[in-house]
């Protein structure tokens, strides 16, 4: 009978160990949260893969639990395995596994009815690629491309910020190699794979929704929002209808106006609560105003769309420095998830009351489960893996156009000196006749 490999059994160990980890952390009971509906009802907003992975487990959400754990622990136990099998390292393999399987966050978040999990699985196959690449067996380094252009289709398809991978690997991929007869078929290798799975999404979002929406104007009115908590606001020329619901939304954001330049909350906790209450003030602040009948907003998606925009390109040419302020914040949280986790939950007790009801039960769900938010920020390991991988694709591109410049230069410098009996400027040439050069 033939033993498993090494790899193989660093790879079983640390896919056991990631699944009791997440099974002990989360029981596997699916956590529902605010941004969960846009997936199981496929708002327009939303890209295609997530809703229809739901949709094919028959909208089970303790299936799609259960199936998103068994992708993420079986994908990175590949990747382990490609990882030893690549560089034979025990200490890399096991302090590699350790940091994947361990990590609470990864742990929490394959529970939640969010796209973030399986977008961690296509970033691990793509790690799975950049590794075989490495391969200087022309087919196999073209069925690693080819894997990668998968990968990012999948990835980008979850989650569409991390389209910013694509045009990176497309280079890496055609440069990699210093072979002539390489870039070429490299470069058609990745972007069939990627758009197979291009027109895999649009096929899937098409079928549900006539036209695609942007979830910019949404993004934008809620920073609008959380920039009238500023203590310098100063508020924009606009129509008298577009000033009274700037007007309304800054009123029924003073509550965290005042909570937030409240010295006795500790500044840990308002960092903790930035973001998150700038996604509130995304999703309640004008359906609030609407359902209470202060403001009165257009049925067309597309008008109200435009509306958004213009109130919120309004405020922030009108606060420049406070959107900057603003956004380096929300940067920083990114860089700083765990720890912002953590103040959370230590803090958590020291949440007030607000007026609002909305915003009170908004923020009592996370001051009575502490656990739920560390959740939601699982995704922050997302954004530093693709902040990662974005930076280690721009140093392999770098450094795979300075290893062809030197294959140039060092050819330009060994081309052979001209012929002097063949040349036309010397004078031996004219008067004798002309014979090979050898």
């Amino acid at each position: 009978m033939r033993m498993p490999s090494v790899a193989s059994r660093y790879a079983a160990l640390f896919a056991c160990l990631a699944a009791a980890c997440i099974a002990a952390d989360t029981g596997f009971a699916p956590v529902v949260m605010d941004d969960s509906y846009g997936y199981i009802d496929f708002w327009a907003l939303r890209s295609s893969f997530y809703p229809q992975f739901i949709a094919a487990l028959g909208g089970n959400l303790q299936a799609v639990v259960y199936a998103q754990c068994i992708i993420y622990v079986a994908t990175m136990a590949w990747l382990l395995y490609a990882l030893h099998r690549r560089f034979g390292s025990h200490w890399l393999s096991a302090g590699f596994g350790l940091a994947a399987a361990c990590n609470p966050f990864m742990w929490s978040y394959h529970a939640a009815i969010m796209s973030e999990s399986l977008t961690l699985s296509a970033i691990n196959v793509l790690l799975i690629a950049l590794l075989a690449m490495l391969d200087k067996t022309r087919v196999k380094y073209f069925s690693a491309v080819f894997l990668a252009g998968l990968a990012i289709g999948a990835a980008a398809g979850l989650r569409p910020a991390l389209w910013g991978l694509a045009p990176a690997m497309a280079l890496m991929a055609a440069f990699f190699w210093r072979e002539r007869g390489v870039a070429l078929p490299a470069l058609a290798c990745f972007i069939i794979a990627l758009s197979q799975m291009t027109a895999l999404e649009a096929a899937g979002y098409y079928a549900r929704h006539d036209e695609r929406r942007s979830s910019l104007p949404l993004l934008l009115y809620g920073r609008a929002a959380m920039l009238t908590t500023e203590p310098g606001f100063d508020m924009p020329e606009l129509p008298p209808d577009e000033r009274n619901t700037l007007e309304q939304t800054a009123q029924f954001m003073q509550p965290i106006k005042e909570w937030l330049h409240d010295d006795a909350v500790p500044l840990s906790l308002k960092h903790a609560m930035w973001t998150s209450l700038e996604v509130f003030a995304q999703h309640r602040a004008l359906s609030y105003l609407e359902e209470n009948h202060r403001i009165a907003l257009s049925e067309d998606e597309r008008a109200l769309d435009a509306y958004k925009n213009r109130i919120s390109l309004a405020v922030i040419k009108e606060n420049p420095l406070a959107y900057l302020k603003w956004s380096a914040r929300y940067y920083l949280r990114l860089w700083t998830g765990g720890a912002v986790t953590y103040a959370f939950t230590r803090h958590a007790d020291e949440l007030t009351s607000f007026e609002n009801d909305d915003l009170n039960r908004f923020v009592q769900r996370y001051q009575a489960a502490p656990a739920a938010y560390s959740k939601r920020y699982g995704a922050y390991f997302l954004w530093m893996m693709f902040i990662a991988l974005a930076s280690f694709g721009a140093a392999c591109l770098l450094l795979s156009l300075w290893s062809w410049a030197r294959v140039l230069i060092a050819a330009r410098a060994a081309a052979p000196a001209p012929c002097p009996r063949c040349s036309p400027s010397s004078p031996s040439s004219a008067s004798s006749p002309k014979a090979p050069c050898y």
